[in-house]
């Protein structure tokens, strides 16, 4: 083998594992994904059987998908997912009243700084 096939070789061999390396990736984050739609679902007081039969798997399944990511540090002390959301929407809310408030006192705003 040549020192070129070697080489052509080891690239082959990275663009492999590189694309192993991004299917776990995708795949991770899929199952991810999951998890947190069947985490809303149940928070909308979806059964346990409706979702399994929807994503093809045991209710016993849902329930330890389910279970296993209330109450979790990941989750900062929030029920379900959608809390979140409404965290962020809030801050939000609370950083432009702030604002707004910053553009009354002066005519214009002050420089946004934390």
């Amino acid at each position: 083998m040549t020192i070129s096939e070697q080489v052509e070789a080891g690239r082959r061999e990275r663009r492999v594992l590189t694309r192993v390396s991004r299917a776990a990736w995708r795949l991770e984050q899929a199952e991810r994904e999951r998890t947190w739609a069947l985490v809303s679902a149940r928070a909308e007081v979806i059964s346990i059987r409706t979702l399994a039969a929807a994503i093809g798997v045991s209710p016993s399944r849902v329930h330890q998908l389910t279970e296993d990511r209330v109450g979790l540090p990941d989750d900062r002390g929030l029920e379900y997912p959608g809390m979140a959301v409404q965290h962020i929407f809030d801050l939000l809310g609370q950083m432009l009243s702030a604002k707004d408030s910053e553009v009354g006192q002066g005519g214009r705003a002050r420089a946004w700084r934390r």
